[in-house]
């Protein structure tokens, strides 16, 4: 028991005095979870409230899925991130070390641990606990199939883009859109938009949970925002092509006149075709080693491709009076020699720029199959540049839908500091004359107090203290 006691001691003081931690997905947890809190019919100060406390479960760092220890953290994510049994499995013979074998259970899509802070929040009153809930509540959709105890470390950040697999987010939708008429219904008439009619034939206010579902992912402005792929956008390629340019000249392998100015020259139009910066990298590859050898030269370091990308092809050596030589080996093998130049050089240029999609089985499951683990080592950066996208592409919709001004979600008074100091660098003099559209969401001091208090009391009831 005094065991028990000092670790509940410990994460009190973390609770306390830790800063913010990350906070990932906020294009879905507050940005969707705002527009179909709007489309229930419920109106703009309940709805951006239920989006704050939804998104703020991955901010805090009492609640986040990034609580850096193992004990603490695999809890906290299988309360709040990936509801489910605690073992799914245990063996009931000891190995000779005296062992049980335990396999972790793995996050469950609607389970029945996904709503139960949602139901208490509902029976209380508490619209705390309904965000909160609502936050675990998806997150079993889009984290099933992985286990609570890593999370979706081998994964990277696929689990949380819903254009991955949208049937996984619709089945997630209909089901949230349940809990909003259930919250809509405990309302006082005053927190409801009557006038919002998105169809023209009845206010959204009375729409069943059916009708607000299919209405709500057939709108073109939501299936725009939510279905498309920001890393098939221009606005995502052309820079994410730029480091990976940057990427191939640092490594020696391409010649200055390898540039973003002669792919736009010579591949017109690319960069509106839909495909991803390395689908258009190996376009630009597959093209430069079809080209006579003068030609390679300008643009390619051809000794040192060789060198990188064939390192076991012993050029220059003679076995047997044969002298091994690029074109020797380009007519051995023919096609297939510029295949294997081609994947290993986009291989080389795009590793941990461009993420790759890891394997899922037949349900939209992420499993690991030997080989996708890469796929946890993403670009920051670019992972970034994509969020940013989505937000930007949420703001537009939202101002279309609804009206509203810009809404952005600012974890601490950092981001209005930080504005005000761009203000000032600009001329205006105020925050508010610089970014006068936008709407800076924070929660409140005493807000997070009461968070601190909830986490605490899920990680006593997890514990059985």
């Amino acid at each position: 028991m005094k065991n028990k006691w000092i670790k509940m001691g410990l994460f009190l003081a973390l609770m306390v005095f830790s800063q913010v931690g990350s906070a990932y997905s906020v294009d879905t947890h507050f940005y969707e979870t705002y527009a179909m809190a709007r489309w229930t019919g419920i109106g703009h100060e309940v709805a951006l409230e239920i989006a704050t406390y939804n998104q703020w479960i991955d901010v805090q760092l009492s609640t986040s899925a990034m609580f850096p220890t193992w004990v603490v953290g695999g809890r906290l994510r299988r309360i709040f991130h990936f509801p489910t049994n605690k073992v799914e499995y245990k063996t009931g013979v000891e190995t000779n070390h005296g062992q049980h074998m335990k396999i972790y259970g793995l996050a469950t899509k609607n389970h029945p641990f996904a709503s139960e802070m949602l139901t208490e929040g509902l029976r209380t009153g508490n619209l705390m606990l309904v965000g909160g809930g609502l936050h675990t509540l998806m997150d079993s959709y889009a984290h099933s199939g992985n286990g609570y105890s890593v999370g979706h470390a081998l994964m990277g950040h696929w689990p949380d883009r819903p254009y991955t697999y949208i049937e996984k987010h619709n089945e997630m939708r209909a089901t949230l859109f349940k809990a909003f008429v259930a919250i809509r219904k405990l309302l006082p008439a005053e927190a409801l938009d009557t006038n919002l009619n998105t169809t023209g034939k009845k206010p959204n206010y009375q729409m069943s949970e059916k009708e607000l579902f299919e209405t709500y992912k057939e709108n073109a402005v939501i299936k725009k925002i939510v279905e498309s792929n920001p890393t098939r956008d221009a606005r995502y390629v052309i820079p994410t092509l730029e480091e990976i340019i940057a990427s191939a000249k640092r490594n020696n392998l391409v010649t200055d006149a390898f540039s973003m100015d002669w792919i736009k020259k010579t591949f017109p139009g690319i960069f509106e075709s839909g495909l991803d910066a390395r689908e258009i990298t190996e376009e630009i590859f597959r093209y430069l080693v079809k080209q006579p050898e003068s030609e390679k030269a300008k643009l390619v370091n051809l000794s040192e491709v060789y060198t990188q990308v064939l390192p076991e092809l012993p050029v220059g050596k003679t076995f047997n009076g044969l002298t091994i030589t690029r074109e020797r080996f380009a007519q051995e093998l023919g096609e297939e020699a510029n295949e294997i130049i081609v994947k290993e050089l986009v291989r080389m240029v795009t590793w941990s720029i461009v993420p790759e999609e890891p394997f899922r089985d037949a349900k939209g499951n992420y499993r690991d199959d030997g080989y996708t683990p890469k796929a946890a080592f993403e670009h920051e950066g670019q992972y970034e540049r994509e969020e940013k996208m989505k937000i930007g592409d949420w703001q537009n919709g939202l101002q279309t839908l609804f009206g509203t001004n810009k809404i952005v979600f600012a974890g601490t008074n950092w981001f209005i500091k930080a504005g005000q100091l761009f203000s000032k660098s600009k001329g205006a003099s105020s925050l508010l004359e610089s970014l006068e559209r936008l709407e800076v969401i924070q929660m409140k001091f005493d807000y997070r107090m009461r968070y601190y208090w909830y986490s605490l009391k899920y990680a006593i009831l997890e514990w059985g203290l």
